[in-house]
């Protein structure tokens, strides 16, 4: 583990996030990404919101993180230890000189030096770059642990996601991001689907969530977990809510409450995992809702739309705010059209706003497709 995270630093050495994130803003204005010992100094301070959730108060507080950070990596790196020291040294040097000045305001920070009368500037962390960078995303995003004074445990860090393949391979389905959305480095990638991924949090006293809004704004869609993420391998568009599927969950739980339990240090842990879900065969006990709709489903429902109208079926139904949920024209289209959904391999669907009674859903497959 403790190779592991020294990788996804070194390598962030060289993967600078976007100028919107960290930037360097003149005198006049002019804004540019940072680069150099000052790109580097805005890496350790996106690296310490990544850890502590915001910005170090001051500088004195970045010194104390920049000294653990260093003291970890010099303890079984001999061969990067001159190049540690050279930049434990620069930072130093650059945040003791008391004509350099620090500030916060909520999750922005901003660093004035004084030489070159510039300021560099962070802003938020490393989830908006799922958004515009995929690629560095990923190469960023670590597993955090702490103990019970919430202090960072150096030595037990490793990549993201955590989950063991074991795991993993027991959900059938991934949700990733918009093939057409994928930036210059994923393209040289195979043109891969970039996977989502969410922020996990779990304590020792059994305390566990996650977080979705990082993804707000974000199209999404799912395909086969377990094959290439390749563009066109995806099966159809999908809400970060119909995708949460509580037999994950709790599988993650039960992995981190075993890990916990092997290393005592540990109080709470977070993560940034996969979003991984099942089709249920028996679709009233699916843990999946509200699923994704293909345009065949929805031409059929509203076929039956216009079937029923054709035959009188509608008369009073349609717009009339006296008739009780759930509406029998939508029953019946909603009906109608699972009959089609379950012979393309996707979960009948059991609500339309709100759910269906089951005594009201009809078995898809009581109908025959072939005539004899």
């Amino acid at each position: 583990m403790k190779k592991d995270l020294l990788i996804v630093i070194l390598i962030s050495l060289l993967c600078l996030p976007s100028v919107g994130q960290v930037r360097v803003i003149e005198k006049d204005e002019t804004e540019y990404a940072a680069i150099g010992e000052v790109g580097n100094l805005g890496e350790e301070l996106l690296l310490y919101r990544e850890i502590y959730g915001q910005y170090p108060k001051d500088k004195d507080t970045l010194i104390d993180f920049i000294m653990d950070e260093c003291r970890y990596k010099s303890i079984d790196s001999l061969s990067y230890l001159n190049l540690i020291e050279k930049r434990r040294k620069r930072f130093i040097k650059l945040l003791k000189n008391r004509n350099n000045r620090y500030s916060t305001t909520g999750d922005t920070c901003s660093f004035y030096i004084s030489k070159t009368r510039s300021t560099l500037q962070c802003v938020g962390g490393i989830a908006e770059m799922q958004k515009s960078d995929s690629y560095l995303f990923r190469i960023w995003t670590f597993s955090r642990f702490y103990d019970y004074y919430g202090n960072h445990l150096w030595s037990l860090c490793s990549e993201s996601p955590f989950m063991p393949r074991d795991i993993r391979m027991r959900f059938s389905n991934i949700v990733t991001t918009d093939p057409k959305g994928l930036n210059e480095q994923d393209i040289t990638h195979k043109q891969w689907t970039p996977p989502v991924l969410i922020p996990i949090t779990m304590t020792r006293n059994g305390e566990f969530s996650y977080d979705v809004s990082c993804l707000n704004g974000l199209q999404l869609y799912y395909q086969k977990y377990g094959q290439p993420y390749e563009n066109g391998n995806t099966i159809g568009s999908i809400t970060i809510e119909d995708a949460i599927d509580s037999k994950y969950l709790e599988a993650m739980k039960a992995y981190l409450k075993d890990f916990m339990d092997k290393h005592e240090d540990i109080y709470s842990i977070k993560l940034w995992e996969l979003v991984l879900f099942n089709y249920s065969s028996d679709t009233r006990n699916s843990p999946v809702e509200g699923l994704p709709t293909l345009i065949i489903d929805t031409v059929a429902h509203e076929l039956k739309h216009a079937y029923d109208y054709d035959q009188g079926k509608l008369k009073g139904l349609i717009g009339n705010p006296d008739v009780p949920y759930p509406n029998p024209s939508k029953v019946s289209a909603v009906n109608f059209a699972n009959r089609i959904r379950v012979r393309l391999g996707l979960p009948q669907r059991r609500k339309y706003g709100a759910s269906i009674p089951l005594e009201k859903l009809e078995n898809p497959w009581r109908y025959k497709t072939d005539k004899k």
